[in-house]
């Protein structure tokens, strides 16, 4: 580029006797070395436009870490523009059709428009001038030059990313609780970590994503971007994310294309990595695990986790199973007698217990455990960890999920043949109306689950939910 050279503009002389010239400058990065590239473009316009005498400085703009794919996102471009269109601009002058967009259709359009309000382009590289004859067919084939250019360029830069990402190499993202270390890794944040260590303890003992927003706010702990309030998505987004745990998913993103920049989640269109172990976590990977588990409930139960409507269905897994047929039984919403839930069976169908009774009884055998009992039992893990339990909490409220996981192996529900009634008469019968807890340890806590009405009686709910789903299926059949 020549400071000096005298250029000679093809479109007419205006009638103040100089041309108000422009300048438009762009870098596609923020980088460094492109924002020091940019600097010496708008320092050599200047004197370039100084140098002509036919000449007048009408503004320099100059977008950095802009993508010339579309004009949107360039702020400068715009002012430019609008300039132009209040009349105060008679030429711009560009590097390149490339530094000017990369898009033929947008460049055609915006070339169109500024010729039709009075506004020339000079592009340096092509020795292009929009108000010389024929220009246009010259503008479109270059123009679209550059959109192949822009396009392979990207195809490039997308395979150099994947092929990195199939090595192994993962780009830093900013990740709140982390901080980029020497190595370039992660490196802890402690304050912030502590802070995570909050949220997925308190999300892992069934406190809903409203009320740690809440909590957090209380304890005037400043969000990921230093405001006082949190938003619930960036909440949901920090229990999702797999960093926490010590992993990495790569590509978990892509680009549509080149041109409109839009990136959609990864849904096996493009092949992605997953790097375990990869970096010191925040939280145990049982912990996370078992996040997501009452995440996936959540969910499923319609409240999406926005911290309305009822509480946590904590789910049982596969440790209840059928008196009568030894089916596994299946948590679903039984829609009778306003009940909160139940545990059904698929199978012989004779056998629906209410959730809330499983749940009490599960918290009473906890709280009813003999200590003394526990010390007597062969050493194991699983017997220190109930140990651990207990003396951090010695009584419990509710079933909750995070201990009953790691306490439970299976619970073993007697077939409540007899109502309340007939075991007023004969208490000797009281042994079928129970819910024996079996932990890992090798003890087993069996506990009465006081059910006082007959019409909570498993048999005859089971009669209820029948005819519930038999008046479901002739509605549906009136429907179809």
């Amino acid at each position: 580029m020549q400071i000096n050279r005298i250029i000679h503009f093809a479109g007419r002389m205006p009638e103040q006797g100089k041309y108000r010239v422009a300048a438009y400058c762009r870098v596609s990065t923020d980088l460094e070395s492109q924002q020091s590239s940019m600097e010496i473009q708008e320092q050599v316009y200047r004197e370039m436009i100084r140098a002509n005498p036919d000449w007048e400085l009408a503004g320099i703009y100059a977008d950095e870490g802009a993508s010339g794919t579309s004009a949107k996102k360039r702020t400068e471009f715009t002012r430019m523009i609008a300039d132009a269109e209040a009349g105060k601009i008679d030429y711009v002058i560009t590097k390149s059709i490339s530094r000017f967009a990369r898009n033929t259709l947008e460049c055609l359009q915006y070339v169109r428009h500024l010729k039709d309000i009075g506004t020339q382009l000079y592009f340096e590289k092509e020795n292009l001038d929009t108000g010389a004859a024929f220009s246009e067919m010259l503008l479109t084939i270059l123009a679209a030059f550059a959109q192949e250019e822009s396009r392979s360029i990207s195809e490039n830069v997308k395979w150099g990313i994947r092929k990195r990402f199939e090595a192994g190499e993962e780009r830093w993202s900013t990740c709140y609780g982390f901080t980029k270390g020497a190595d370039g890794g992660y490196a802890l944040v402690p304050d912030e970590a502590a802070v995570v260590k909050t949220i997925f303890s308190l999300y892992e003992r069934g406190v809903t994503v409203n009320e740690i927003k809440k909590h957090l706010e209380k304890e005037e702990v400043p969000s990921p971007s230093g405001k006082k309030e949190w938003s619930k998505s960036i909440i949901q987004r920090m229990l999702a994310n797999e960093k926490y745990m010590g992993d990495v998913q790569l590509q978990k993103k892509y680009t549509v294309d080149h041109l409109s920049h839009r990136q959609l989640k990864n849904h096996g269109e493009v092949a992605g990595n997953y790097l375990k172990n990869h970096h010191i976590p925040i939280v145990s990977r049982k912990t996370f695990e078992r996040v997501a588990k009452i995440r996936d409930m959540r969910y499923q139960g319609g409240g999406k986790d926005q911290g309305e409507g009822s509480s946590l269905q904590y789910p049982f897994d596969e440790m209840l199973t059928c008196p009568y047929c030894g089916a596994i039984l299946r948590r679903r919403k039984i829609n009778v007698q306003s009940a909160d839930g139940g545990w059904c069976c698929n199978h012989c169908g004779d056998f629906v217990i209410r959730a809330l009774i499983i749940e009490n009884a599960l918290a009473f055998a906890y709280n009813a455990i003999d200590m003394e009992i526990v010390a007597t039992l062969p050493d194991s893990p699983q017997k220190e960890l109930l140990l651990q339990y207990k003396q951090s909490m010695p009584k419990t409220q509710t079933a909750e999920y995070y201990w009953m996981e790691d306490l439970v192996d299976h619970i073993e529900l007697g077939k409540h043949t007899y109502s309340p009634s007939d075991l007023r008469n004969k208490p000797e019968l009281q042994s079928d109306n129970v819910v024996t807890v079996c932990w890992k340890c090798g003890m087993k806590t069996v506990t009465d689950t006081r059910i006082v009405r007959d019409a909570d009686m498993p048999w005859h709910i089971a009669d209820l939910y029948k005819g519930y789903l038999k008046r479901q299926e002739n509605k549906a059949g009136v429907a179809v």
